[in-house]
């Protein structure tokens, strides 16, 4: 009996060094890929907690939902998008217990990477850099798809594939019904991810 007292204590005893181990590699990693993350930012591409909507952006996105024109394009720079992902983001945690301190946008011809950070209200410590691909091919459409989604550097999409499909299965149902409610008084036909910038094409509803 003692024995396999013994036996069974030894064989805890290493799943607990093992899941501590396993913790301390996953603590260390999460930390390294922050730093290298953080220092290779291009600043002008990062939003940060207390920045002011610019007035100039409402006046942009008034001008191209209310033109006359069959056909409208309006373009948003990385750092406009950075700042329209930040209030809408800001509004969805809301009361949640989780805000968004960043968001930082990097721009390459048909394919943005986006990421945000989000803090615990509660626990200033504790935040974590959500991270997603986003590309778009050279298709005249306005389908947008996720090609990863990665937290603090891990790709969760790989170690479970299924919340990339219902990821994207929740973008081309949001654009269906913007564009069959006319949400925004144009149909969105198309859109393009530039190094410059995101440009938008829309005609009329």
């Amino acid at each position: 009996m003692r024995k396999f007292l013994k036996f069974v204590g030894i064989v805890i005893l290493c799943l607990l060094l093992l899941f501590l181990s396993l913790l301390l590699f996953v603590i260390l990693k999460s930390r390294s890929w922050e730093k290298g993350f953080v220092d290779d930012l291009n600043s002008q591409y990062l939003v940060s907690e207390g920045l002011v909507f610019e007035d100039a952006m409402d006046e942009k996105i008034e001008g191209y939902v209310l033109s006359g024109s069959d056909t409208e394009f309006v373009t948003f720079t990385p750092t406009e998008v950075s700042q329209l992902l930040f209030s809408s983001v800001s509004d969805m945690v809301g009361e949640s217990g989780l805000s968004i301190t960043n968001v930082y946008v990097e721009p390459a011809v048909g394919n943005w990477s986006v990421c945000g950070r989000f803090e615990l209200v509660e626990v200033k410590g504790i935040h974590t850099w959500v991270c997603v691909d986003v590309s778009k091919d050279s298709m005249q459409t306005a389908q947008l798809f996720l090609e990863d989604i990665q937290f603090q550097g891990f790709s969760v999409s790989k170690i479970y594939p299924k919340l990339l499909i219902l990821a994207n299965q929740g973008i081309a149902e949001a654009l269906v019904t913007t564009n069959e409610n006319g949400f925004v008084g144009r149909i969105f036909e198309n859109i393009e991810l530039l190094e410059e910038g995101l440009v938008v094409k829309g005609s009329l509803y």
